[in-house]
């Protein structure tokens, strides 16, 4: 409900794993090879507001949640 008050629209899709080199990244925090794949990512993140850490435990019993094999 928060998402919608802010006009915040979340967004999440699949990357299958021999496509997802920006996360791999990432992960295990290869700077250098992140900014080779990804130039447009800012420098300095953005702040998440505070609202959007938490925006799952109010709601959370609506979720399903299933772990992958």
């Amino acid at each position: 409900m928060k998402c919608l008050q802010k006009n915040i629209l979340i967004n999440a899709s699949h990357v299958p794993g021999t496509h997802n080199d920006i996360c791999d990244a990432l992960f295990s925090f290869q700077l250098t090879w992140f900014r080779s794949l990804a130039q447009e990512a800012a420098y300095i993140p953005d702040n998440i507001p505070s609202f959007l850490w938490n925006i799952f435990t109010k709601e959370q019993r609506y979720l399903q949640w299933q772990a992958l094999p």
